[in-house]
């Protein structure tokens, strides 16, 4: 059986993010896509080509120039192990250069990768996994 417990979110966690891995030593801070900002943010984008939407024709690579700014401020909210191309200079993490390079064509994974981790409920549970295993 399973209780409530083990399946219910924290709203905190939701708002501040989680770290999740990325690649390597590189961690991303994601919160959840189910923020009212979030939500805001995408009705308004989206408000003026409703019927575009919703017709299908707006295309990927148009959608995610269109959510990226979103997503670097609404659900990217932070990284750490991320370096400069040296390996020795550490990026801090800003919404403008998040919003760049969850632009580049290049980088279209780490956009999917934060859209796919904010909606990842599993991510935000009030209760760890090992805590209910007893680990």
């Amino acid at each position: 059986m399973v209780k409530l417990s083990q399946i219910a979110v924290d709203p905190q966690k939701q708002a501040a993010g989680v770290w999740v891995p990325f690649f390597g030593d590189m961690e991303l801070l994601i919160a959840s896509a189910k923020s009212p900002e979030f939500s805001a943010f995408v009705r308004e984008t989206l408000r003026p080509l409703k019927k575009e939407y919703r017709g299908g024709k707006i295309k990927e690579k148009q959608m995610r120039e269109l959510m990226a700014p979103g997503v670097a401020k609404h659900l990217l909210r932070g990284w750490r192990g991320y370096t400069e191309d040296d390996g020795k200079t550490e990026r801090p993490y800003s919404v403008e250069h998040a919003t760049e390079l969850l632009l580049r064509a290049d980088l279209a994974h780490m956009y999917d990768f934060v859209v796919k981790q904010s909606r990842e409920f599993g991510n935000f549970l009030q209760q760890e996994l090992e805590d209910d295993l007893g680990n």
